[in-house]
C-alpha cells in the first residue's frame, strides 16, 4: 500500500465511505466522537459554572484533559463525517488530531505526576512549581510534534488502515535522510506523534496511581502514625476509590487504537507484496 512519488503527486485521500453513511463503522465513529465531545463540554461547563471546581490545581488539570479530549473527539468526528476532497484539508485535520490527542495523553500523565507529588511526597511547593511546566509539556510539546510532522509531510490519509476514516499519518511518509521503506517510516511517525507517548503512559500512569493508592491505604490503616480527622479520612477514602477507576479507564479506553497500530504492522508483514 506504499505509494511512489508519482502516485503521491496525484494522490487524494480516499475516504472509505460515501456521503450516504453506507459504512456502519463510520456511523459509529462519528456518533461516539460527538457523544464524547458532549461529555467533555459538560465537564468544561461545570468547571466554568462552579467556582469551587477552579480552586485546586488537580481540577484545573482535569479541565485541560477535558479540553484536549473535546478537541480530539471533534477532530475524529469531523474526519469520520466529512469528505476531504483535497490533501491539504486532510493534513489540517490530522494536525489538530495530533495536537489534541497527544495533549490528552500528556495532561493525563501530568495529573498522575501532580497527585504523586502532592499526596505521596507531600511536597505541595514542588507540585505547584511543576504545574507551571505542565503547560509547556501538555500544550507546547504536542504543538511542536504536530507542526514538525506537518512540515515534514508525514500527515495525511492512511487509507483507513490505522484509523476509522479520519486523517492521521500518510502512507507516503518518509523519514529523511533514512532509506527506510514506507512501513517503518509510517510506524515511526505513528509512534512519534501519539502512540509512543501513549504506550509509555500505559506504564507510567498506572504505576504512579498505584503508588498513590498504596500510600493512601497506609495512611488509612488503623496503626498509622498519622492523626487524621474524620473529614480528612473520609476525603482520602473517596479519593482512594477513584484511584482504581482513573488509570483503568485511561488504559482500557485508549489501548484499542494502539492495538490497531500493531495490526497495521502485522498487515504489512503478512502482505509484503502490497
Amino acid at each position: 500500500m506504499c505509494l511512489n512519488t508519482t502516485d503521491y503527486l496525484e494522490y487524494k485521500p480516499r475516504i472509505p465511505y460515501s456521503r450516504d453513511w453506507e459504512n456502519p463503522a463510520d456511523v459509529i465513529a462519528f456518533t461516539v466522537g460527538i457523544l464524547s465531545a458532549l461529555c467533555s463540554v459538560m465537564i468544561l461547563l461545570s468547571f466554568l459554572a462552579i467556582s469551587d471546581l477552579r480552586a485546586t490545581t488537580s481540577r484545573r488539570i482535569v479541565c485541560y484533559i477535558s479540553l484536549a479530549d473535546l478537541g480530539s473527539c471533534l477532530c475524529q468526528a469531523i474526519g469520520a463525517g466529512s469528505y476531504f476532497g483535497t490533501l491539504r484539508s486532510c493534513e489540517i485535520q490530522a494536525l489538530f488530531t495530533v495536537v489534541f490527542s497527544l495533549a490528552f495523553v500528556l495532561w493525563t500523565t501530568c495529573l498522575a505526576l501532580y497527585l504523586h507529588l502532592s499526596l505521596v511526597r507531600e511536597d505541595l511547593a514542588a507540585a505547584k512549581r511543576m504545574s507551571h511546566w505542565f503547560h509547556a509539556v501538555g500544550w507546547g510539546l504536542p504543538l511542536g510534534v504536530a507542526i514538525t510532522a506537518y512540515f515534514m509531510g508525514a500527515l495525511g490519509s492512511d487509507e483507513n488502515v490505522a484509523t476509522n476514516g479520519w486523517c492521521w499519518i500518510s502512507l507516503t511518509s518518509k523519514v529523511p535522510p533514512t532509506s527506510w521503506d514506507c512501513k517503518y517510516a509510517v510506524l515511526l511517525w505513528m509512534l512519534v506523534t501519539i502512540k509512543g507517548w501513549e504506550i509509555v503512559s500505559y506504564v507510567l500512569v498506572p504505576v504512579l496511581y498505584i503508588h498513590v493508592k498504596l500510600h493512601l491505604r497506609e495512611a488509612l490503616a488503623p496503626d498509622s502514625a498519622k492523626a487524621l480527622t474524620h473529614a480528612y479520612r473520609r476525603a482520602i477514602t473517596a479519593v482512594d476509590k477513584k484511584l482504581v477507576f482513573l488509570p483503568l479507564a485511561f488504559v482500557v479506553l485508549r489501548v484499542w487504537g494502539t492495538v490497531r497500530v500493531f495490526l497495521f504492522v502485522f498487515y504489512f508483514d503478512s502482505h509484503p507484496e502490497e
